[in-house]
């Protein structure tokens, strides 16, 4: 299935507007289109690579190598469980085997946003003694040397007092944050 019978699809599927559109924007099917009316295509919007750039940017301040990989399994996973709290309301962590970062916005966000806010919560985290002072645990599941693959996914609350809300959930393989252990 090709053309805009697989955007729909997509749509059917539940997947955001949102979604939909940064998947179009980023597609060799939107470059085809572009060129028919001899438009060329630049600066398309790519979440995923926006998401492995910044992640191994952040890595890459603190040491060298291990950087992250996407996987579609990860985001599949990542997207099934960003539907289901979207549709439920609720906001929490999910009980399975991959490290994970949520987050919770007012606003239409992106996956770098998400990423940006657990950023800065490095300020709060000492690698000498390995503590938080405050909340850290987002960021060093970003920085887990042994995490190699990323997969994120979003969603728009429909119920709840997060009604209208942007959802943002991305999953770590292998997970990390093991208590008493460093990042890196």
């Amino acid at each position: 299935m090709g053309g805009i019978a697989n955007w729909m699809n997509k749509l059917n599927n539940g997947s955001s507007k949102e979604e939909i559109l940064d998947g179009f924007l980023a597609s060799q099917e939107f470059v085809n289109l572009c060129d028919s009316y001899g438009i060329k295509a630049t600066n398309k919007p790519n979440p995923i690579q926006d998401a492995v750039d910044r992640h191994n940017e952040i890595r890459g301040e603190i040491y060298n190598g291990s950087l992250i990989k996407w996987s579609d399994d990860l985001a599949n996973s990542a997207k099934d469980y960003a539907n289901y709290l979207a549709s439920i309301g609720e906001f929490k962590h999910d009980n399975s085997d991959y490290g994970e970062n949520l987050f919770l916005s007012s606003y239409n966000s992106t996956y770098v946003d998400a990423i940006n806010s657990w950023y800065e919560e490095k300020f709060d985290y000492n690698y000498q003694n390995n503590s938080c002072n405050g909340v850290c645990g987002h960021y060093t599941q970003m920085i887990w040397a042994n995490s190699t693959e990323l997969g994120c996914a979003k969603a728009i609350y429909s119920t709840g007092n997060y009604k209208g809300y942007t959802l943002i959930i991305c999953r770590y393989n292998p997970a990390g944050n093991y208590i008493g252990e460093k990042p890196y």
